[in-house]
């Protein structure tokens, strides 16, 4: 416990710090991230059977971070389609040639492409979400209501939980646990939602109801997002992805929670807007 403490007092700040510098500072964070976790999950993939390539898996993960990075400049507007087209297909044409020199299997290069996508994707949609109008404050809002969500259920989970919620995937998660990270996140969101409408921060269309709605959406994607990332520690049979963050584990161990949230928040905003 003392070491998650020291960890989340040094690493929030750092996070805060990164997240209102923003522009080429956040990107170059969230490549960072995308190395680590990328190397943490092939690393998982590889503990499973899968035989995925790291040079392919990098190349992927961050050509997709470094493309969304690029994709809110404006003056290369005009070729945001071009790009992603030829980003999409050069890697999937580059990394099917890998797939025949080393010969691994179809679902090894399916299963790895779907873990791109998702990791990839996911990470990318964070420097989206950040350079949108009101983009930092957006992904505080967001931050905060997955921190709040994780520590809700924490605490609540290990002091009230009696009834797991899915005892072959993650022993220690309860119902009451998930229950009170939905709330807790509900509650959190609510809060900030009237603090930013106090200080009138944003001008977006938000309501309370879009903040409980918010609040409903990103407490329990959080729930389905560490489930996934504990079912996969759990077939690669080790206790933590990584051991980047003490008392918190890797990258994955800190970013399942976030990592779902990261389209759904951005899309939500813009179908808002």
């Amino acid at each position: 416990m003392k070491s998650r403490i020291a960890t989340a007092s040094i690493g929030i700040p750092i996070l805060a710090g990164v997240i209102f510098v923003g522009g080429i500072w956040f990107s170059i964070s969230v490549l960072l991230l995308a190395v680590i976790g990328t190397l943490e999950l092939n690393k998982l993939l590889n503990n499973i059977g899968l035989k995925t390539s790291k040079v392919m898996f990098l190349i992927s993960v961050c050509s997709i971070v470094i493309l969304s990075h690029f994709l809110t400049i404006e003056k290369y507007d005009e070729y945001h389609l071009l790009t992603l087209i030829i980003v999409l297909v050069t890697i999937p044409l580059v990394w099917q040639i890998q797939r025949f020199k080393s010969g691994t299997s179809i679902v090894d290069w399916v299963a790895t492409y779907f873990m791109v996508i998702c990791f990839g994707g996911g990470l990318a949609h964070g420097i989206l979400l950040i350079n949108l109008d009101n983009g930092v404050y957006l992904a505080c809002w967001l931050v905060s209501v997955v921190m709040a969500s994780d520590m809700a259920a924490f605490f609540v989970g290990r002091r009230f939980g009696k009834h797991k919620l899915a005892p072959n995937i993650s022993p220690m998660k309860t119902v009451e646990g998930a229950i009170a990270g939905v709330v807790g996140a509900i509650l959190i969101s609510l809060a900030i939602y009237y603090i930013f409408t106090k200080l009138e921060i944003m001008d977006l269309n938000f309501s309370i109801i879009t903040a409980v709605i918010g609040g409903l959406l990103v407490g329990s994607i959080g729930i389905i997002g560490d489930l996934g990332e504990s079912k996969l520690k759990r077939m690669a049979g080790v206790k933590d992805a990584g051991t980047v963050f003490p008392g918190h584990g890797g990258v994955l161990d800190r970013l399942d929670s976030v990592l779902f949230n990261l389209p759904i928040a951005y899309y939500g905003v813009v179908w808002i807007s």
